[in-house]
């Protein structure tokens, strides 16, 4: 075993942005009592040869009435190439998660897949089938899929990008009623953003936000778009535009099967060297739900290029974290189990033991399946000796749902951690720590595992 750590990650040596193949698919899932939920898979994969792959990805509700239903895994697959333009995929995929009141039990899933996909240069396009079961649920379901995938070796190997934190409430109008047909109240929200720059002035984005405030304590979107920025004359101001479009629910937000878009106008400066801040003012709807609201949101970001030699400064860390809970922590007060939950983090190093980061988890055990946890804030790693170190981080963000009490959903959480460097590449790392609700209800002491990757 100790062989297969040293061996694993000498392939990613000649790691490499354009190596990243982003991609999408779409299916549909059976619930039980004959219900159908259709579900787009947002995944990152990476090469570990000419034949295996390995990546990251998440599902999310966009059809039928269960908007809010998400879940957050890991993947590995192999494909055998059919000629130039044909190869055979096999992949599966552990992930945790669930929402939207589905039957997701606590939220334990795997799925299988199997399928072709057919190289039309700019793009893949593939068809299969999947069998998708929630181990610990009562979702089991199998079905065709179809997927697009998006090579990146056409990327330049400079990318303008700005990472921003937001925050913002969401006015909603007063006929929009939740899930239970009572008046929805304001949601207060915080959540980040990734803007990739195509030239000066137009860029995409990646966003994803979770409820902060106002009783929906669940509520989280993920979505994508286009924006563009105009400078005001010389001066370090300038003004943008944006539009999005993805999925969110949750937290009794009615947004039917899931789906939502966005348009914004904001005025922002550059307040620093790279450091930028910004406001803006903007429209958010559901496709095909009650769900319609105003917002106004405040951001503060860093501007900085993508490039291979910038990924060296960042790590990977997947992670398994364990609240022991008690029955004040849930809205069901016959619940006292412990709270399993799978996740990410995405640490940025500013210098050798300061760095950043953000963390998505979710759960997969427990009876609380829909429980999700995002946050960002600081940490410090630092060497003791010989390949042991100690990490600390104070974490700040939204969670909620599968029936915890988080309150309106703004969370803190510390924890502090010891590590064990095996290579270049990869550490193991086990720690605990303590996390509380701004509200009454929620708090746990913690149990931590996570596995560090560094390119």
């Amino acid at each position: 075993m100790k062989k297969l750590f040293f061996l694993l990650p000498t392939s990613l040596l000649a790691f490499h942005l354009q190596k990243f193949t982003p991609s999408i698919v779409y299916e549909e899932w059976k619930l039980p009592h004959n219900e159908k939920m259709g579900v787009v898979k947002y995944s990152l994969d990476y090469p570990i040869n000419e034949y295996f792959f390995l990546g990251s990805g998440m599902f999310g509700a966009i059809k039928g009435n269960r908007g809010g239903f998400f879940t957050f895994g890991f993947e590995g697959g192999v494909h055998f190439p059919l000629g130039q333009r044909v190869n055979i995929e096999s992949s599966l995929f552990l992930g945790a998660g669930g929402g939207g009141s589905a039957a997701q039990g606590g939220g334990l899933m795997l799925r299988g897949a199997l399928g072709a996909n057919f190289n039309l240069d700019i793009v893949q396009v593939g068809v299969g089938v999947s069998k998708v079961r929630f181990l610990n649920g009562d979702i089991s379901s199998s079905q065709i899929y179809t997927s697009l995938y998006f090579p990146l070796t056409w990327l330049p190997k400079d990318i303008d990008t700005i990472n921003y934190f937001y925050f913002g409430r969401y006015f909603v109008k007063k006929d929009v009623k939740d899930t239970s047909r009572k008046k929805m109240k304001n949601l207060s929200f915080s959540g980040v953003q990734k803007e990739f720059f195509i030239n000066q002035n137009s860029y995409f984005i990646l966003s994803s936000a979770g409820a902060s405030g106002g009783g929906s304590d669940g509520y989280m979107e993920v979505m994508a778009g286009i924006g563009y920025k105009k400078a005001l004359f010389s001066l370090p101001f300038f003004v943008d535009v944006e539009f999005k479009a993805g999925l969110g629910g949750g937290g009794k937000v009615d947004t039917g099967g899931g789906a939502i878009w966005s348009a914004s106008a904001g005025f922002g400066a550059k307040i620093y060297k790279n450091f930028y801040a910004k406001a803006d003012y903007g429209y958010i709807s559901s496709f095909n739900g009650a769900f319609k609201a105003k917002f106004a949101r405040g951001f503060i970001g860093l501007k900085e290029v993508l490039n291979n030699e910038l990924l060296q400064k960042y790590r990977f860390r997947a992670i398994n974290k364990i609240h022991f809970t008690k029955k004040g922590d849930f809205k069901d007060p016959n619940k006292d189990k412990r709270l399993y939950l799978l996740g990410m983090a995405i640490d940025r190093y500013i210098n050798k033991n300061f760095y950043i980061t953000g963390q998505a988890l979710w759960a997969y055990k427990g009876k609380s399946g829909g429980y999700t946890e995002g946050l960002i804030g600081i940490g410090l790693k630092k060497r003791i000796f010989n390949n042991f170190y100690l990490r600390s981080e104070a974490l700040l963000g939204a969670g909620g749902g599968g029936g915890v009490k988080t309150g309106g959903g703004m969370i803190g959480s510390v924890d502090a951690m010891i590590g064990y460097k095996l290579n270049k590449h990869l550490t193991i790392e086990a720690g605990a720590g303590y996390t509380k609700a701004k509200s009454k209800g929620f708090s746990s002491k913690d149990v931590i595992f996570a596995l560090q990757v560094a390119f």
